[in-house]
């Protein structure tokens, strides 16, 4: 198991700086881990990149999905 703090998985989302070496690294993990508050923040930071026009409604929309699909396969595990 490898934790990714908020930034890690925003980069799993969204292309940016340092965004391909996170996915290769996410790429060769079983199981990946973040606090169950960073998935809060996860959530906030797309927000704010919403807000800040870096990304538009659809592109909003399509990583909101994402992420659920994610969660709900299994993806990410939350730790308390």
């Amino acid at each position: 198991m490898i934790y990714f703090d908020t930034s890690y998985l925003v980069r799993c989302y969204v292309q940016e700086q340092g965004a391909d070496v996170v996915r290769q690294l996410a790429a060769g993990e079983q199981s990946i881990a973040c606090s169950e508050l960073g998935r809060l923040e996860l959530v906030a930071a797309f927000h704010r990149k919403l807000r800040e026009n870096r990304i538009n409604n659809s592109q909003f929309a399509a990583i909101m999905n994402q992420l659920a699909l994610d969660d709900s396969n299994g993806l990410w595990t939350w730790l308390p």
